[in-house]
């Protein structure tokens, strides 16, 4: 092991495969985490491929995002990525990130299947699966909080104090298509953790890094510090690699697995983007020996058609089909994925062929569709809501309408069930009001529903980290 800086040190050099790049919270800072994967390659003579962000991104492209943005006053100021996003730097380095609990909500709600938001920087969506290189990445947006996990997507812009914040709130609708997954899949992203991880990891250390947390770990277990729904999809799915950030702290734990090909999953928890701190581990993936470029994964696309029409906008939802239920819908979805997206020109699905590899590659290629539609310099001024065009675009090759998200974006935000019961009394009574009748809407309670990777860089150690059940984190 050598060490270079203050800061970087490199346990091996690799040149097969993939080199992955991940952090945990991007916090804005694209400069320092470019800068540093740089000296990396420059030193150590290889390449990164791919750079993975594991939330709190903060994809702010104007003053009305940076107004949208969740997180306290004192942090609304620009940071790097307005210079990407309006063409003044590039991304030297194709980068895929998700949302955190400190985002310009409204910008990454206009592309909620994820898409383009400045050159070669891909925001994944608030679920999403895609392929590069050989290597097959998925991961949801957000933070668990247990009362807005069952409800729907509720939450349109313009938002309040309360919509910004809830608007990235983890619902279940997105595990649960996760969930349909049955190919294996290499990495796994969320922003905070699986519950359960502690006992397989350096706890101890843990505790002697972050002091204030020791009660409520000798107490509680990491039950304040993770969500028992994220485990269960880590069991159900056993990705190589599961990666988060949020906590503001470094933590490893292999994660035994039971009744799966796999063994163990490589959990990853990563520090802040801070000079000195644990923010950034590049990763060997020397069965990653694919074309690098960006791919939709074609049995993603199978489950987001199977779970269209069952998006949700309400505050009570019903129970989504159990998955092994759901699969004969995902497949018959397949099926059209092979006739309609993957199928060489000119065929049908009645004489629809086995495709070669690179023409499939050509066919799930994601297009660079990246439109800026904002001025970023302009004056602050309010912006009605729409989807972006490339979800639009998305939604067209899919073959679906965008009626579920265009409902919803015409449902004015509301802070609470409370709230959204005068709500719908209120548009019943207007709506009445030419008969004189009027009708009181009924109360529903909610219901909670082929090579090993191998580590190689580490950017940082000791940094300042965060706080115990959410004070002071990502």
């Amino acid at each position: 092991m050598e060490v270079v800086g203050d800061s970087v040190r490199v346990e091996t050099q690799e040149q097969d495969g993939l080199h992955v790049a991940f952090v945990g919270c991007t916090h804005g800072q694209l400069d320092l985490i470019y800068e540093t994967i740089a000296r990396l390659e420059q030193k150590h003579n290889y390449t990164v491929d791919l750079l993975l962000c594991c939330g709190d991104f903060e994809a702010v492209r104007d003053q009305y995002d940076l107004d949208m943005m969740a997180s306290p006053k004192k942090y609304h100021h620009f940071k790097d990525f307005r210079k990407y996003y309006a063409g003044e730097a590039d991304a030297p380095i194709l980068t895929i990130f998700i949302g955190g609990n400190h985002e310009a909500s409204n910008h990454l709600r206009e592309l909620y299947y994820g898409g383009w938001v400045a050159p070669n920087i891909y925001f994944l969506g608030y679920s999403g699966v895609v392929q590069f290189g050989g290597l097959r990445v998925g991961g949801f947006s957000g933070i668990y909080k247990p009362y807005d996990y069952p409800k729907g997507h509720i939450e349109i812009p313009p938002y309040d104090s309360n919509t910004t914040r809830s608007s990235f709130h983890v619902r279940k609708y997105e595990l649960w298509k996760l969930s349909l997954l049955r190919q294996p899949i290499d990495v796994l992203m969320s922003h905070d953790w699986p519950q359960g991880v502690l006992d397989y990891g350096d706890k101890d250390g843990l505790i002697r890094s972050k002091p204030h947390w020791r009660k409520e770990i000798e107490e509680f277990g990491d039950k304040g510090l993770g969500c028992e729904h994220y485990t269960a999809l880590m069991y159900q799915l056993g990705p190589r690699y599961w990666l988060s950030g949020h906590m503001h702290c470094k933590f490893e734990a292999q994660i035994p697995l039971m009744s799966r090909s796999r063994t163990t999953t490589h959990f990853f928890a990563l520090d802040k983007t801070v000079p000195g701190c644990d923010f950034l581990e590049v990763i060997h993936f020397p069965h990653a020996t694919g074309k690098k470029t960006l791919q939709y994964d074609a049995e993603w696309l199978a489950i987001l058609r199977s779970a269209h029409s069952l998006f949700p906008t309400t505050l009570t939802v019903r129970p989504f089909p159990v998955a092994s239920k759901h699969h004969a819908a995902v497949d018959a979805e397949q099926a059209w994925v092979a006739s309609h997206i993957l199928a060489p020109e000119g065929t049908t699905a009645e004489n629809t062929t086995t495709t070669t590899t690179s023409t499939t590659t050509n066919k799930l290629a994601v297009p660079y569709n990246f439109v800026r539609d904002v001025d970023p310099y302009a004056p602050p001024a309010p912006r009605e809501f729409k989807l972006s065009p490339q979800t639009e675009t998305f939604l067209a090759r899919l073959g679906l309408e965008d009626s579920s998200l265009s409902s919803a974006s015409r449902q004015p935000p509301v802070r609470s069930a409370a709230g959204a019961l005068r709500q719908q009394y209120r548009q019943q009574a207007t709506a009445g009001s030419g008969t004189g009748t009027q009708q009181h809407p009924q109360r529903q309670q909610s219901k909670p529903g082929r090579g090993r990777a191998q580590r190689i860089d580490v950017s940082g150690r000791g940094g300042r980290g965060g706080g115990g059940r959410g004070a002071g984190r990502g």
